[in-house]
């Protein structure tokens, strides 16, 4: 296959020019399994870890005919056997196009069983992901892309045609639907600071910032949160986040990580969304404050509780106080944890469901593995009172992602790894005085 690794200097390609390198696909409907090795990175002094891809791989093995997504929209659930051999086709295409070691690709998918295949299948070939946002528009979508010096962007025909104009960026377009390989693969072997991801912030605090998140973040982060949640494969995870959101990529972690079913969940309406969430028996739902309230507001949830809701959680933001008590009285049999955490460093406390009621405005005690500092404004540990700035030292990500201007690759600033943490209860105020 002819080699398709961006060269510096190439004239931007439209949307409209997808490679015809690609041979026309469907992704087949017939999983098998993936065998082979991998490649091993050279000899290296740090420990050599599974490569995040694995998590899919060892499912599948395990529970090849279990579904892992549920699209209710499309009425399509794809079953594990399935979702790695879709992942597996997208790392040996993109193998056999030249992708090399931590080559970023970008992927502009509509959630569902494709975006997470191509997540997988880029961390499987060992480039890095960089899962954009699909309600984003060309202009932010260009920036993106040229900040993390994509060579591929993985898209679908439809969501291009949604956009208001053409993609201008010197990425190759790869039509998902295109992806086609007869090859059998598995992850190939990464060490622990290796990048998987780059995870893109908001931008509310100035032009959106890529954070580089490696194969050890999110395997820990995947495995701590499944643990102190609880999370098992009986479970059917909402996913209503987008996946380029940390907490949103998270709920699709925990589900393949513990073989549960992800039930993708998209619905701007929420009356509509309550419906969806009990007719799907959801016992898994991750949300955000504002989608709390909105929910809160739906009678059919505020007045019914979901009678297979089981765990509840809420991140990227506080839940101010009220909010926590009315979502108590709605959901009173759902296990309500509130959860903290940078983008940098994906999760660092959470507020166990026995505390909510007693304290909910806690932000709760350190995850497995991490500890919480809580110290003065020249760094040194305060008293418990007053309190005064936190300081978080666990499995931080790698740091802002920055590319070098005369080669066009990835310059990483690197945050000090953390020595083994306490898991204690910190019983702060979210407020500092």
């Amino acid at each position: 296959m002819q080699g398709w690794r961006r060269r510096t200097g190439a004239p931007a390609v439209p949307h409209a020019a997808a490679s015809g390198a690609f041979a026309q696909h469907p992704w087949g409907a017939e999983a098998h399994p993936e065998g082979g090795t991998g490649d091993a990175i050279g000899a290296t002094e740090m420990r050599v870890i599974p490569n995040i891809a694995q998590l899919l791989w060892k499912t599948a093995a395990a529970r090849p005919a279990d579904p892992a997504v549920v699209e209710p929209r499309s009425a399509l659930v794809t079953d594990y056997a399935c979702l790695r051999h879709r992942a597996a086709t997208v790392a040996a295409t993109l193998t056999a196009g030249g992708l090399q070691a931590s080559d970023r690709v970008g992927i502009f998918l509509d959630g569902g069983a494709d975006a997470i295949a191509a997540f997988f299948g880029v961390a499987a070939a060992g480039g890095v992901a960089v899962v954009i946002n699909e309600s984003l528009r060309p202009r932010q979508v260009e920036h993106i892309l040229d900040t993390a010096g994509a060579i591929a962007l993985i898209t679908s025909e439809d969501l291009l045609a949604r956009q208001p104009r053409r993609l201008e960026t010197t990425s190759r377009i790869v039509l998902a639907r295109d992806l086609a390989s007869s090859a059998t693969v598995a992850p190939v072997s990464r060490v622990g600071m290796d990048p998987a991801q780059i995870v893109f912030t908001s931008g509310s605090t100035g032009l959106p910032k890529g954070v580089t998140v490696t194969h050890a973040n999110l395997l820990a982060a995947a495995e701590t949160v499944i643990a102190y949640l609880g999370i098992t494969a009986t479970d059917r995870i909402a996913s209503v986040l987008p996946f380029s959101f940390v907490y949103g990529m998270s709920q699709v972690l925990c589900a393949v990580g513990s073989g549960a079913a992800l039930v993708v969940e998209r619905s701007p309406l929420a009356a509509q969304l309550v419906a969806n969430l009990r007719a799907q028996q959801v016992s898994v739902l991750a949300a955000v404050p504002p989608l709390w309230q909105q929910l809160l507001s739906v009678p059919a949830f505020r007045d019914e509780p979901l009678p297979s809701l089981r765990i509840a959680t809420n991140a990227g933001g506080h839940l101010p106080v009220p909010v926590v008590r009315a979502l108590r009285r709605a959901q009173p049999d759902a296990r309500l944890f509130l959860m903290y955490g940078l983008t940098e460093v994906l999760r660092s406390t959470y507020l166990p469901p026995e505390e909510v009621d007693r304290r909910p405005d806690s932000i709760g005690r350190a995850i497995p593995g991490a500890e919480v500092l809580v110290l003065r404004d020249d760094l040194t540990p305060c008293a418990p009172e007053p309190l005064a700035r936190d300081r978080y030292a666990g499995r931080r990500a790698r740091g802002v992602f920055r590319r070098s201007g005369a080669t066009g690759r990835g310059r990483l600033a690197v945050f000090r790894r953390s020595q083994p943490a306490h898991d204690q209860d910190v019983g702060l105020s979210r407020q500092p005085r």
